[in-house]
């Protein structure tokens, strides 16, 4: 079974149920691009091999961002959604299930932005099968954002360019919308690899990531939040993100221990309050 469908509702607000609940989240845009219709849909190959360290990404010439800084200047905020057409059927990305061919299956049936699978940034860069396996894009896809996790700026930063690149070489540059930064995942993984929601407890981490992604990135910058458990502490969360450089922020209206057996129902008036 599908573990999620096609959100059906405004821009600003969305939801979507999957097998165990009905995860409620809000888009905010915080207060200018044209697409290449290159046709060309090679798909990149990488040095293959046994599974080891591998640091081919740096081969990779910055040459390549220049197709995304030839679009003009980063649109933000609500020109941000209007530049990728203001989509209101959004696919949630999921591990292991938001490939290529999923994405497409959810454009089939009228889905107007998706997102990858997440990745982690350090892997991604490290393992060139991980990258091969879970990252390759068509010339037809629906606009598409680049989910990324992690807790080093740098490395966040140089993933998100591996990937800008790849998608140039792939002759695919034109679909990527922008990247977007996991700040949501409440499993213990995230926990023992502190990224997530967990860096809920370095503010000033977070900070810093976005403000570096947004600085230094061709594209805008989006992330995907959890709540506190005061409502006063998100607020400074969200203002937070938007002063940092974030264009769009997802807000999953549950706490952070919310999960599994404990996951209960969303804060849908945390999210009206954003």
């Amino acid at each position: 079974m599908l573990r999620a469908l096609l959100f059906r509702q405004q821009p600003k607000l969305i939801t979507t149920r999957t097998a165990t609940a009905t995860v409620a989240a809000t888009l905010f845009f915080t207060p200018h691009t044209h697409h290449n219709n290159n046709k060309n849909n090679n798909q990149v190959r990488f040095r293959t091999g046994k599974r080891k360290k591998m640091t081919d990404w740096q081969n990779l010439s910055d040459d390549l961002l220049e197709v995304y800084r030839q679009r003009g200047p980063k649109p933000s905020g609500y020109d941000f959604y209007r530049s990728i057409g203001s989509p209101k059927h959004l696919v949630a990305p999921m591990v292991d299930q938001s490939e290529l061919a999923f994405r497409q299956l959810c454009k089939k049936y009228g889905a107007h932005l998706a997102y990858t699978p997440m990745f982690h940034s350090k892997i991604f860069l490290e393992d060139v099968h991980y990258r091969y396996d879970h990252f390759q894009t068509s010339h037809d896809e629906m606009p598409l954002l680049i989910q990324l996790c992690g807790n080093d700026p740098q490395i966040v930063l140089d993933c998100a360019k591996c990937c800008l690149k790849i998608a140039a070489i792939q002759g695919n540059a034109h679909v990527i919308a922008g990247v977007d930064l996991n700040l949501g995942c409440p499993q213990r993984i995230a926990k023992r690899g502190f990224y997530g929601s967990y860096l809920m407890d370095d503010l000033e981490l977070v900070r810093n990531i976005v403000s570096t992604l947004h600085q230094n990135l061709p594209v805008p910058v989006t992330v995907k939040i959890r709540i506190f458990p005061r409502l006063e502490d998100t607020l400074a969360y969200v203002d937070m993100l938007v002063e940092a450089g974030a264009q769009m922020i997802v807000v999953h209206g549950r706490l952070r221990d919310q999960r599994g057996h404990n996951q209960g129902l969303a804060d849908w008036e945390v999210i009206r309050q954003v």
